[in-house]
């Protein structure tokens, strides 16, 4: 477990995001092959809820897990991929995640080779904690994809940093409107001078929406 950090960080926002009791709405795909009725759901997310507590999900409710990966040994949900510059699985104190270090608009990403089922509902709960520290110039950002089979995926952009390098922060992201199997991806690109330490830790999808 990461050591908590001060209450009271305000949720995320990206260039224009609507209010955070609307959804972010993402484009659909483009396929002449397809007709208007054939084209498949857009993918939508809400605004990403941010908090310092670790139990802040009831573990007492009724869930069904789709996805888990802790880092912590070689489960098959946290078989992954690296694209650009690669990222390193760390272990403190017993605590096992995956880090990097970006210069200067360095871009990585990293995604995971299991595709997670349509959720019931097709309603589905991210569930993650990541570092995101940069005393650099300019707005680094995390973001986090769920790539639908067909179709564009929905992004969700983290571009809260953490007040130190050693502060963990949670994410609760609901993703609606998921259709078809979808993978998971964590892009990263450094700020446009200076340094950006960024790391990943127990990232969970539930079905359902995220609760409170």
């Amino acid at each position: 477990a990461s050591p908590p950090t001060s209450p009271g960080a305000s949720p995320p926002t990206s260039p224009g995001a609507s209010p955070p009791t609307s959804p972010v709405l993402f484009p659909g795909p483009s396929s002449d092959s397809l007709s208007p009725q054939e084209q498949p759901a857009r993918p939508t997310t809400v605004r990403p809820f941010l908090t310092t507590f670790s139990n802040f999900i009831d573990s007492t409710a009724a869930v069904t897990e789709l996805f888990n990966c802790n880092f912590d040994d070689e489960e098959n949900d946290c078989k992954m991929k690296n694209k650009g510059k690669p990222w390193s699985r760390k272990d403190l104190f017993g605590n096992e995640y995956q880090e990097i270090s970006l210069e200067n608009q360095e871009k990585t990403e990293f995604y995971f080779e299991k595709q997670l089922p349509v959720p019931s509902g097709n309603i589905a709960c991210l569930d993650f904690r990541f570092i995101q520290f940069s005393e650099g110039v300019g707005q680094p950002t995390l973001s986090v994809l769920a790539q639908p089979t067909v179709g564009k995926p929905g992004v969700v952009s983290i571009v809260q940093n953490s007040p130190d390098q050693f502060t963990w922060i949670r994410a609760l992201v609901t993703l609606r409107n998921i259709n078809t199997d979808f993978a998971l991806i964590f892009r990263a690109e450094g700020p446009q001078s200076g340094n950006l330490l960024v790391g990943v830790d127990d990232v969970k999808v539930t079905e359902g929406k995220c609760s409170r």
